[in-house]
């Protein structure tokens, strides 16, 4: 059991050692002659097809021969050179976002150099390289902006009316508008209209158009509330102090209508006498 053990940690030494061996020997290795296989681009994103506003420009180049050393990288976007790498590496995986891009159609071609390492019999160790250049396949893709729609009301708010203005505005004429009330079915306005009769409770509205070439935008979705205030207390007691006082005043005009008259006779006896009389203003 031992031996077997020690049997298998010496093969692996062996094969660790061997594998270092080769690895530092290819790394000491300096070819007599430049390879000559170019970087291998490989173009992730863009890709032939048509974009809405953004568009994320990534892409992989890899040097492929050993002594080779990837050293420039640009891109081209509608024949405009732009940098993205001028130093030694074996690799690169770049990516980022193509902003600011005018509607319409578009190319992009992405160039890399590497250079190659070799020496000569002759030159004592002296290193020397040539430089290989590589392109990828001319990408040529689209750019759409959708209608950007702006909803001004209502707003992200409480109503006390449940008849609110539905006004928006939109960066570019549009062929068709539609609006959707609490998630349901949308529905076709000509432009700025009005949300009659909405229940209390919360609310949420979103605004749809579609521009001259098919194009659909949305809007962002506003959440409000709608709160009809139901009858106060102090209207309710305004009202009943209303009546309490004509129904005093009404009990007072009655009571005038009655005089009392109060005489005392010469036998100290009181009478007393109910005269009607009539109320004058």
């Amino acid at each position: 059991m031992i031996k077997a053990l020690a049997v298998v940690f010496i093969s692996a030494l062996l094969l660790i050692g061997g594998a270092l061996f080769c690895e530092v020997a290819i790394a000491n290795f300096i070819p007599t002659s430049p390879d000559t296989v170019p970087p291998l681009i490989s173009v992730i994103s863009p890709t032939n097809k048509t974009y809405e506003n953004k568009v994320l420009l990534h892409f992989n180049i890899t040097a492929v021969a050993y002594h080779q050393w990837i050293n420039h990288v640009e891109y081209t976007l509608d024949e405009q050179k732009h940098l993205v790498y001028s130093e030694e590496t074996k690799n690169l995986n770049w990516s980022t976002t193509l902003e600011g891009l005018s509607e319409g159609a578009h190319s992009l071609q992405v160039v890399a150099s590497c250079k190659s390492y070799y020496t000569t019999s002759t030159s004592g160790g002296t290193l020397y390289y040539r430089i290989y250049k590589a392109s990828s396949e001319i990408i040529n893709f689209t750019v759409v902006y959708p209608p950007e729609i702006f909803i001004l009301s209502p707003q992200n708010t409480t109503y006390e009316t449940n008849n609110i203005q539905l006004a928006f505005t939109i960066n570019e004429p549009a062929s068709k508008f539609e609006y959707s009330l609490d998630g349901q079915k949308t529905v076709t306005i000509a432009g700025n209209t009005t949300l009659a009769g909405l229940n209390n409770g919360k609310h949420n509205v979103t605004i749809y158009a579609m521009d001259k070439d098919g194009h659909i935008g949305m809007s962002e979705t506003v959440y409000f509330s709608v709160e009809i205030p139901s009858p106060t207390p102090p209207i309710i007691a305004l009202v009943a102090s209303a009546a309490i006082i004509a129904i005093g005043i009404i009990i007072y005009f009655k009571k005038r209508n009655h005089k009392t008259v109060t005489t005392l006779t010469p036998s100290a006896k009181q009478k007393t006498i109910y005269l009607r009389a009539a109320i004058t203003s």
